[in-house]
């Protein structure tokens, strides 16, 4: 059974955080740059430490500019490039998928919009809510 007071002892996280317990916890800022100009390339279900060492990595041996961010618990791997570098992240991806922890849902089409951004995917009027079309890959919006 879980001493319910210990979990509500702030000194308890900040012993956790200090050993390293919650490291990864919150992944860095999606790059301002990448987030707002580029293109959807992947969906990964991954937490965010292995998202970030595993796109670090496909970055790394593509030669490309890559970042992601979450959306609704998936993580969106966005690519800021031309299409020969788009190939390149593709290609990588597919040579290291059994390096990521976690699990590639899928590497989209040039031209899918891929998952929701905040101020740069259009949300239709009266929406409430978003989720990823399992089919598609997208987002799909519910509205009032």
């Amino acid at each position: 059974m879980i001493n319910v007071s210990k979990l509500t002892d702030p000194r308890m996280w900040s012993r956790w955080r200090d050993a390293g317990a919650l490291r990864g916890y919150s992944p860095p800022p999606c790059n301002a740059d990448i987030f707002k100009n580029g293109d959807s390339i992947a969906a990964l279900d991954a937490r965010s430490s292995p998202a970030e060492r595993w796109v670090r990595m496909v970055a790394k041996a593509a030669h490309a500019r890559l970042d992601w961010h979450y959306s609704g618990g998936v993580a969106h791997v966005l690519h800021l490039g031309d299409d020969a570098s788009r190939l390149r992240v593709v290609a990588a991806m597919r040579e290291l998928e059994n390096e990521l922890d976690g699990h590639l849902m899928r590497i989209y089409e040039i031209g899918d919009p891929g998952l929701y951004r905040k101020g740069v995917t259009p949300v239709p009027d009266g929406a409430i809510t978003s989720w990823m079309d399992s089919d598609t890959g997208q987002a799909v919006f519910a509205t009032t």
